[in-house]
């Protein structure tokens, strides 16, 4: 989501309207000597943004099948809660095989704090009884993103990447 901040200053009150997707958060302050505004506005903007997901997903686990779907722009808190679901699901199946269907059709990226955590959760994945990995990419490039920033991934021993969701469906019914 892109933040944007636009200032109207009124009379003994500051309006600060936060633009996060679509949607105008609109807040009020009291109206203080500019070091103090600067000071408030740069604590609520810091505060605000940490306490905000960046990405949608969804992590659903069906007999032995784990998916994983990303759709966006992810940024670390909501990465870790991906991650946290991931591990609880792997946790219930108490060292049961399974398999991973990643689907990243919508996926747009993440920053780079997202990508350590990521690989650090990736790589306790690769260490449970993980039978294969298919991931479903929009595109190539997404896939090489993939490799530079979460090298755990490509650690999986049976991992094929697709373009579609049917093909890599189609694979791990076939394993």
């Amino acid at each position: 989501s892109k933040l944007d901040i636009l200032e109207q200053a009124s009379k003994n009150k500051l309006f600060i309207n936060i633009l996060i997707g679509h949607k105008y958060l609109l807040v009020r302050l009291l109206y203080l000597k500019n070091i103090w505004q600067n000071l408030i506005k740069s604590l609520f903007c810091k505060v605000f943004l940490k306490m905000v997901e960046h990405g949608v997903y969804s992590v659903i686990l069906k007999d032995n099948l784990l998916s994983i779907t990303l759709i966006g722009s992810f940024n670390e808190l909501a990465t870790k809660s991906v991650c946290l679901q991931i591990k609880a699901k792997v946790d219930s199946l108490k060292g049961k095989a399974f398999a991973v269907l990643f689907n990243g059709i919508d996926y747009e990226g993440s920053t780079p704090a997202a990508h350590k955590i990521s690989n650090e959760y990736l790589s306790w994945v690769n260490k449970q009884n993980c039978i294969a990995w298919a991931a479903v990419y929009h595109h190539a490039i997404y896939a090489e993103m993939a490799k530079n920033e979460q090298p755990a991934m490509f650690e999986s021993k049976n991992r094929r990447e697709f373009y579609d969701i049917e093909s890599a469906k189609s694979w791990l019914a076939s394993l």
